[in-house]
């Protein structure tokens, strides 16, 4: 569980970036040849559906780090100690997320 959880956790951050890079990059400027109005249905059509897309990746990476930390660093890290600072900087570090 734990390595699959690692992957969908890579995997999503991996489509999250590259669709953003390629329609920001790739479709919107081979876009902007259309009309106006054609251009800003697409820009607003695109946007809507991504929206969803990157909800649910944001979501996704907000569960599968959150369940890393819990069920895969704990056990490499016990608390106390010199691991206290990582358990407190990681715990910040979710905290920001949400």
């Amino acid at each position: 569980m734990a390595r699959t959880s690692g992957r969908r956790n890579a995997t999503t951050a991996i489509v999250l970036i590259g669709g953003s890079a390629f329609m920001r990059f790739v479709l919107m400027p081979a876009a902007e040849g259309l009309a106006d109005e054609d251009h800003e249905a697409l820009k607003a059509r695109l946007m809507r559906r991504w929206k969803f897309v990157v909800h649910g990746g944001i979501a996704l990476l907000l569960a599968s780090g959150l369940y890393n930390y819990l069920a895969v660093a704990m056990k490499l890290h016990p608390t106390g100690g010199a691991h206290a600072t990582y358990h407190m900087l990681i715990g910040i570090k979710i905290l920001l997320a949400l």
